[in-house]
């Protein structure tokens, strides 16, 4: 066992209240608050490939989709 901890899953009350924030400025428009909720360096990991998902980027996909 490793002695280093897995900070995805050591506080997963933390990464629902995220994940919520995230979903809840998404649904109210409130797009500015993308850069409390994502990293600058934030990048998804889908299919083998890499997507930014920093706050300009995300909000920018928010405003095209929304």
């Amino acid at each position: 066992m490793s002695s280093t901890a897995d900070p995805v899953h050591a506080k997963p009350q933390a990464n629902k209240a995220v994940v919520r924030s995230f979903i809840e400025a998404w649904n109210t428009r409130d797009f500015d608050r993308f850069d409390a909720v994502m990293g600058e360096q934030a990048v998804l990991h889908i299919g083998g490939g890499f997507v930014p998902c920093d706050p300009a980027g995300t909000r920018a996909i928010a405003v095209e989709w929304t």
